[in-house]
């Protein structure tokens, strides 16, 4: 069904319909699913159907068509946040399962206190904390909207405002301090905060990962080496989001190449 639907959304004569209220889009397809329909009463393959549809969109166009789409047409907010049970672990488990973390529907509390402590000028460590304790509590604890507010705010205060005209040789030393951490294996907030908005969990401290290390040394000689690796999608949507943040200062991008290439230094991309 999923499959079907993504064609009739992608299909060039749907697209270019110039009766632009006869266009199927993917506002259409969920108001169907969820109010003309009884795919509800079976939970499992409601939130399998929801997801599958949004993970066609990713896979064979790209995760920024899919928050395009999502965005355009309030999907989170309108037809998510519906979905029975969706505050259970399991279901949140599905989600990122699917590696579509970004289009979970939070509650409207973690959204109020996020831009709390951005009205109240807080720091990066209150931004790192915020999303500490919300990682700490559910499996699902940020998405495209948070991901959006945290980056524009932070990028904003403690980079772009600081960047030195036409200096690249500083603006990389600025991007360094605030993303190369003094000891190997250690992440600064500002590199902790991008991990977490990848919809992943701190990660080990030193010691553990040595140990691991050691203990797994020979298996990683034996597996070979994955090619064509996909870049996760929370990956392509930080980038994406810290471009359009730079290009919205008409400042012909100052200070984003060096930002940029300390992130992939940083190793921050996934």
């Amino acid at each position: 069904i999923a499959v079907k639907l993504y064609d009739v959304l992608m299909n060039e004569k749907n697209l270019k319909n110039k009766n632009k209220s006869k266009i199927i889009d993917l506002n259409k397809v969920y108001d169907i699913i969820f109010n003309k329909t009884k795919l509800n009463e079976n939970q499992k393959t409601f939130l399998a159907l929801n997801l599958e549809i949004l993970s066609q969109i990713e896979t064979k166009k790209s995760c920024l068509l899919a928050v395009d789409m999502l965005e355009s047409g309030d999907i989170l907010d309108k037809y998510f946040i519906n979905i029975p049970k969706i505050n259970n672990t399991k279901t949140m488990q599905e989600f990122d399962d699917y590696g579509l973390n970004y289009a979970y529907p939070l509650d409207q509390e973690i959204y109020d206190n996020l831009q709390s402590i951005i009205d109240n000028k807080g720091s990066m460590k209150d931004i790192l904390d915020f999303l500490i304790a919300l990682q700490q509590k559910q499996k699902c604890f940020t998405n495209y909207k948070t991901m959006k507010t945290i980056l524009s705010y932070i990028m904003n205060t403690v980079y772009f405002s600081k960047c030195a005209s036409d200096d690249d040789e500083k603006n990389e030393e600025l991007a360094k301090s605030l993303l190369i951490a003094k000891r190997i294996k250690q992440k600064t907030e500002l590199g902790r905060i991008i991990n977490l908005l990848h919809c992943k969990g701190e990660e080990k401290d030193d010691e553990e990962e040595d140990e691991e290390d050691e203990e797994d040394e020979e298996d990683e000689e034996e597996e070979p080496d994955d090619e064509d690796e996909e870049i996760d999608g929370h990956s392509v949507l930080i980038i994406s989001n810290i471009i359009s943040i730079s290009s919205s200062l008409n400042n012909s991008n100052n200070g984003l190449l060096s930002l940029l290439k300390t992130i992939e230094v940083a190793n921050l991309i996934k």
